[in-house]
């Protein structure tokens, strides 16, 4: 009991002497604050300037950087303007030089086929529309609508005025007949369909005996 009581006499003294230790020891260059310094003299001090030398690297690097680019201020019209897409730079001269050859006449032209290649038509084109749009054909074009709203078949001829009323095509007989003739060669015969049929038959039988005696062996089909 008497040990312990005197390692407390000897403690509290010992905190005292570290406190006060502290509160005069000397301060070190690292040690102060910039910031003070920075708004009582109105720059950064030397012993600022020694602590970033002795840092990061990296950090180091970037406050150079800083500096130069403070230091050092290029104007905007010396630099090469960058393209937007890939890293390609244009000289003033090059600039100049797209800008001189976009003539009164290259601009007139580039309308123009700008206007062709849309699909904004011009004022000929509207009118020639408005002209294939006669009294026959919006006739023949209310009658189809009518009709598809009522559901009603038509016959062949009615059929035959309306797609021409509408596409303003017409097949005539002789076009029809080669290409009905054109078609009768991708025809099966009457014959080559029995044949199909009558060899799908025997198929079917033959796997319907395959399933009721598993162990038998399909024969080859010649």
């Amino acid at each position: 009991m008497m040990f312990i009581f005197t390692m407390q006499l000897f403690r509290v003294p010992l905190l005292v002497l570290v406190i006060l230790g502290r509160a005069y020891a000397p301060i070190s260059p690292g040690e102060i604050d910039s910031g003070w310094l920075t708004l009582a003299t109105g720059g950064e001090s030397q012993q600022s300037t020694s602590r970033e030398k002795s840092g990061n690297p990296i950090q180091t690097l970037q406050t150079a950087q800083l500096n130069v680019e403070v230091s050092t201020p290029v104007s905007a019209a010396n630099q090469p303007v960058q393209k937007k897409k890939g890293s390609h730079f244009l000289s003033p001269e090059h600039i100049e030089s797209i800008r001189a050859s976009w003539t009164p006449e290259r601009r007139k032209r580039q309308a123009e086929l700008a206007r062709l290649q849309t699909f904004t038509r011009g004022p000929e084109y509207k009118a020639k529309i408005r002209a294939s749009w006669t009294e026959e054909r919006k006739a023949m074009q209310s009658q189809l609508s009518r009709a598809r709203r009522l559901g009603k078949p038509h016959s062949n001829d009615v059929k035959m005025k309306l797609s021409k009323a509408l596409t303003g095509k017409l097949k005539s007989q002789e076009t029809k007949e080669k290409m009905r003739k054109s078609r009768l060669g991708k025809c099966k015969s009457e014959a080559t369909k029995q044949k199909i049929a009558e060899s799908l038959r025997r198929s079917k039988q033959m796997k319907k005996e395959m399933l009721q005696d598993p162990h038998q062996t399909l024969p080859k089909q010649k």
